[in-house]
């Protein structure tokens, strides 16, 4: 997987109710720009290699037939969603979770349209990828 390119699509481009692709083919049209990435990059601080991958964004991998690339986006996405990676917080007020986003998938469950959220995003470093 070394050396593979990946093209991660703005989802927030489609419409609402609109179909999301999770793979792009050739006959789905790109609503946007795509800029190549690697798939497999290295941590800056610990040296490990990591998947460079969201779980449900529209992507492609540059050159490689779509039906291949489809399969292999879908088997890596199986792996780093299986519930023994998966941390779900159970929020209480005060509570402040970080995470390392350059390693971290993430996302948010529903909530009531009554409850009141309150999120804030700190940035506390950062680095190229590489």
């Amino acid at each position: 997987m070394n050396g593979l390119q990946l093209i991660t699509y703005n989802p927030f481009l489609r419409q609402k109710g609109e179909a999301r692709p999770q793979y792009r083919t050739p006959e789905v049209e790109p609503l946007g720009p795509g800029f190549p990435h690697p798939l497999v990059r290295t941590h800056p601080s610990s040296g490990k290699p990591l998947l460079f991958l969201s779980a449900r964004t529209e992507v492609e991998l540059v050159g490689v037939a779509p039906e291949e690339g489809a399969a292999l986006i879908a088997r890596l996405r199986a792996h780093v969603t299986q519930d023994r990676f998966r941390y779900e917080h159970r929020w209480q007020v005060g509570d402040i979770v970080y995470w390392d986003n350059q390693a971290t998938l993430h996302s948010r469950t529903a909530f009531a349209e009554t409850e009141r959220r309150v999120l804030k995003r700190v940035s506390l470093a950062g680095s190229r990828p590489f």
